[in-house]
């Protein structure tokens, strides 16, 4: 699982990959597809705190949509024209259909994907998006090699 520039191990956390591990543990917790274990063990705390903070940064974890912070930040759309073409002075129109590109300013947001607002920590977020993220990969290489 070596996704670095020269194979390194790990994961590159683009924002792309970020939505796809919040994805991921949405519909997990939506589909009762991830529990808690009745002994829950935390080692840096104790096993109540662990789940208390655990469920904070679920709670806390959050998409921000921020708009261009420039006037770069432009979408390409196409703008239908609708063109009236006369082929002899005093005969009737004829009607074309031209689609052009053109660009307005029209925010494009960018989402970015964080539980650390208000001073929060999402490590414990973070750490369990990898973690299914990381089975989803593994067991789509081991499905492919076969």
């Amino acid at each position: 699982m070596g996704e670095g520039r020269s194979g390194e191990l790990g994961f590159l956390t683009t924002n792309a990959r970020k939505e796809e591990m919040c994805l991921l543990l949405r519909e997990a917790m939506k589909c009762s597809r991830i529990s808690i274990h009745k002994r829950f063990v935390s080692i840096s705390m104790g096993s109540e705190k662990g789940k208390q903070r655990l469920q904070d940064e679920l709670t806390n974890y959050c998409v921000i949509n921020d708009a261009p912070k420039s006037a770069f930040g432009k979408v390409a759309h196409t703008q239908t024209y609708t063109l009236r073409v006369a082929s002899e002075p005093g005969l009737a129109c004829a009607c074309a259909r031209v689609s052009r590109p053109r660009c307005f300013a029209v925010s494009q947001a960018r989402k970015t994907f964080t539980g650390k607002l208000s001073g929060h920590q999402d490590d414990t977020a973070v750490a369990l998006q990898i973690a299914l993220l990381s089975s989803r990969i593994f067991y789509q290489a081991l499905l492919h090699s076969t």
